[in-house]
């Protein structure tokens, strides 16, 4: 590495798709966000987002989004840095799309949503999937890094003193949204897609609607070879944790054996350790910030238990390199270490990590062996 020229942006291993703009400072451990990192989600979250926005927009209108429109919002709102909450995605791309709809069929489906399945063609013949999308397009350059807020502050702006807004409002509040699958239509709709039956009944204790038997968390693929593996556990020497908002259970039912011989458990924080905190934190301030990223807190946390203060981070979404930089903030010394291969659009994924100034950028964690 020491041939490598640091004044300049350097591409190095051309055939490994591999780019360094700083150099990387040596630290004593490694920690990785999980999905799209240590998994494949392309098939899975990304699916959910596809299939919990066609199956509400599709029932409420009659009409289906087209795919490549909502793979492309997807990548909007990751770029954004406030989306890293796929239910927060699948929302805003839904009422995105509503607000394309005239008035009169909006007010249809936000008065009474039994009313769709009786009227559906009155609504159906009202709905322009051009203006939907037209819409979509619009709001999202209201995304930024307060997620759902800014997409909300923005149909404010949009539809001030209009009746369109209070439609929207009054929709939001029919999804129940925001709020988990106990309170939100969406939300439910979304973790059933995702985890099937049997997954969904484990990790939230109710009884499912769709009965889906396989859910898509089962075509996740784990990413790391074994000789990835082997070079990390021997380079770190235990200190390997994960940074990540996935649940516990989830990460495990894809992972595998995999999880308990490459992470040192101690560094392995998850949804549910975030969930934990916000409730600590709600006692001490009814107005206390939600800990997930791009705060810092599961990656600070992270290497607290591994005992350590310096750690290359490894992950695949702006929100990702955000919190990376949040915990230098915090006095942590980290490298963020960017992986684009499982993105929805690779070469978009590299050219935004790369303006970002993330620190290294490369396929997959397999190629982290030619850089650290």
């Amino acid at each position: 590495m020491e041939d490598i020229n640091q004044d300049i942006y350097t591409s190095f291993g051309s055939n490994r798709g591999l780019v360094l703009l700083d150099k990387l400072d040596e630290l004593e451990s490694i920690i990785f966000d999980f999905d799209g990192t240590i998994v494949d989600v392309i098939n899975s979250y990304n699916q959910a987002i596809l299939n919990t926005v066609k199956i509400i927009f599709g029932r409420a209108t009659g009409k289906i989004p087209p795919d490549d429109i909502i793979k492309r919002a997807i990548f909007t709102l990751r770029s954004s840095g406030g989306f890293n909450n796929d239910w927060d995605a699948s929302y805003t791309i839904i009422m995105g799309l509503f607000a394309g709809l005239p008035e009169d069929a909006l007010k249809t489906i936000a008065g009474d949503m039994g009313a769709i399945n009786r009227d559906i063609r009155s609504v159906a013949a009202r709905t322009n999937m051009e203006s939907c999308i037209s819409s979509l397009t619009y709001i999202l350059k209201y995304a930024d890094e307060r997620g759902v807020k800014s997409i909300d502050e923005g149909f404010e702006s949009l539809y001030r003193k209009k009746d369109k807004l209070n439609y929207l409002n009054e929709l939001k509040q029919k999804l129940g949204y925001p709020g988990g699958p106990d309170k939100s239509i969406l939300s439910a709709l979304f973790e059933e897609i995702f985890l099937g039956k049997e997954l969904f009944l484990k990790v939230y204790n109710r009884e499912p609607r769709l009965h889906l038997s396989r859910g898509l968390i089962d075509e996740e693929m784990v990413i790391p070879d074994k000789e990835a593996i082997s070079y990390i556990k021997r380079k770190f020497n235990g200190k390997i944790g994960v940074a990540s908002g996935r649940p516990r259970v989830a990460a495990e039912r894809t992972s595998g054996d995999m999880m308990h011989q490459f992470i040192n458990e101690k560094g392995a924080i998850f949804l549910d350790d975030i969930v934990a905190e916000y409730s600590r934190r709600l006692k001490e301030s009814s107005t206390a910030k939600w800990p997930g990223k791009p705060e810092p807190f599961s990656l600070i946390r992270s290497m607290e238990k591994l005992g350590v203060t310096s750690s290359y981070y490894v992950g695949d979404s702006y929100e990702d390199l955000l919190m990376a930089q949040k915990a230098r903030d915090n006095g942590y010394s980290v490298n963020f270490i960017a992986v684009y291969g499982s993105s929805l659009d690779p070469q978009r994924t590299m050219k935004l990590f790369t303006e970002k100034r993330a620190n290294a950028i490369i396929p997959t964690v397999n190629e982290l062996k030619y850089i650290i």
